[in-house]
This record gives structure tokens, C-alpha cells and sequence, in this order.
């Protein structure tokens, strides 16, 4: 299973941006990596975190699983 997170900023007000960020490996639990970003600013926290986790279920692919990595078998 691939460790993915969504987080929302506001680098400037007003101006609300999905990030999608991916853990380095299972042995590092403080390590990320910006795996996916909005391009365009959503105008409330709450769209834009709709807005990623739209793009998390994307990459997920199938929903009952959840993402993988390409290795992971039906198990993983």
C-alpha cells in the first residue's frame, strides 16, 4: 500500500491549494515527497481538499484497494 497524505496551503489569502505527498519508504515515517499539486487555486479550504482527495481516489485506481505499488499482489 502506498502511503499518500492530503494536505491544503494558502500561500497567499484566499488561494487554496490540494497537495498530494507520498512517503519515501516504508522504513522512513518522516519522510515526503510531492507526488501531485493543484495548478489552480480553489477559493475555500474545503473545495480544495475535495479537489485532492479527488485526485487521491484518481490514483488509486481501484477504490476497494486502495493505491499500490506496482510490486504490491493482491495482498500487499
Amino acid at each position: 500500500m502506498r502511503s499518500i497524505s492530503v494536505h491544503v496551503g494558502e500561500p497567499q489569502a484566499g488561494a487554496f491549494y490540494w497537495v498530494l505527498m507520498e512517503k519515501e519508504s516504508a522504513h522512513c515515517s518522516t519522510v515526503f515527497n510531492e507526488l501531485a499539486a493543484a495548478r489552480r487555486p480553489a477559493s475555500t479550504w474545503i473545495a480544495a481538499l475535495e479537489a485532492g482527495v479527488d485526485e487521491l481516489k484518481r490514483l488509486a485506481g481501484d477504490l476497494a484497494r486502495g493505491p499500490r505499488a506496482e510490486a504490491d499482489g493482491p495482498e500487499g
